[in-house]
């Protein structure tokens, strides 16, 4: 996106400053290798490009954070990445099959970008619920032991007094 003619990288007035010389040359490696859509550059896949940084970029950061933490208000943010992929990918995938930026290498094509269909399914999935990250197990036990612990000796007798358990033994 930031080198504005791939035919002229590297001359006077057309190489930036950003991206470093090694990420341009692997981008218009793959360009020429599989993907002829990388270098072709119509403005609607310029856009999805800018997607790409601006809501994908800092996404992933989120969603890395989020589900370590087991945080549920990752769940809107997921679910516009997973929409913003599944209406691009049907596009990019449609250029590189049948449009006049055609691959010469559609299954390594499918392959790579295959990733960009398959993970935000498996996010929309993990995310489909409301809650989602139910309480661990650990955590609810630990919550269990705080509230009879809060109740007193007492009511931890009543309450073992009253088990099932307690009344086959008696």
């Amino acid at each position: 996106v930031m080198v504005v003619d791939p035919a002229k990288y590297g001359l006077p007035g057309f190489t930036p400053l950003w991206p470093p010389e090694p990420c341009v040359r692997a981008i218009h490696w793959w360009g020429r290798t599989a993907d002829k859509l990388v270098l072709a550059r119509p403005v609607w896949f310029r856009v999805a490009i800018w997607l790409e940084i601006v809501v994908q970029g800092p996404f992933y950061a989120l969603a890395i954070l989020a589900f370590v933490r087991g945080e549920s208000w990752i769940r809107l943010p997921a679910v516009v990445y997973s929409s913003v992929l599944l209406t691009i990918m049907p596009m990019v995938l449609g250029e590189q099959l049948f449009g006049p930026h055609t691959t010469t290498r559609p299954g390594l094509v499918l392959a790579v970008y295959g990733a960009y269909v398959i993970m935000p399914i498996l996010v929309a999935w993990r995310v489909r619920h409301p809650e989602v990250f139910p309480p661990r197990i650990i955590e609810g036990m630990a919550a269990a032991a705080a509230a009879a612990e809060l109740q007193g000796p007492a009511a931890t007798r009543a309450r073992h007094a009253r088990s099932p358990q307690r009344k086959k033994r008696a």
